[in-house]
């Protein structure tokens, strides 16, 4: 999973960076890290995932068709929000996500009332 998250940043930095709107992408390696990895595991690429975007608003090759909405050079208030809200998103994810993963698997690795009993 962190391979495909670096290589997903490596994707978006030749195809528009941070205003390329598959940067959401990120989002479903958190997710999927959240169901079948550990809590120590799913905040690591958590925290690659952010720090992959935030990669790539200093290092992109820029696409005309996603400048439309950013026409200034440099600094853009609305793709730095939109790093914010991808923060805010990946912390809630690991964290909610990541709970009830735990909770199933503790719940899975507990016996059953009814399997452990004896038939008499």
């Amino acid at each position: 999973m962190t391979l495909d998250t670096l290589c997903l940043t490596a994707l978006l930095s030749l195809t528009g960076g941070p205003a390329n709107p598959f940067t959401l992408l990120y989002l479903v390696q958190i997710t999927l890290s959240a169901v079948i990895l550990s809590k120590g595991w799913t905040w690591a690429i958590g925290g690659l995932s952010v720090a992959g975007f935030a990669f790539l608003f200093p290092v992109h090759v820029r696409v005309a068709v996603f400048e439309t909405h950013h026409t200034s050079e440099g600094f853009s208030v609305h793709l730095a929000g939109m790093w914010i809200a991808f923060a805010a998103a990946s912390l809630v994810i690991t964290l909610f996500i990541g709970k009830v993963s735990e909770a199933m698997r503790r719940r899975s690795r507990k016996p059953c009332r009814y399997e452990t009993r004896r038939e008499r």
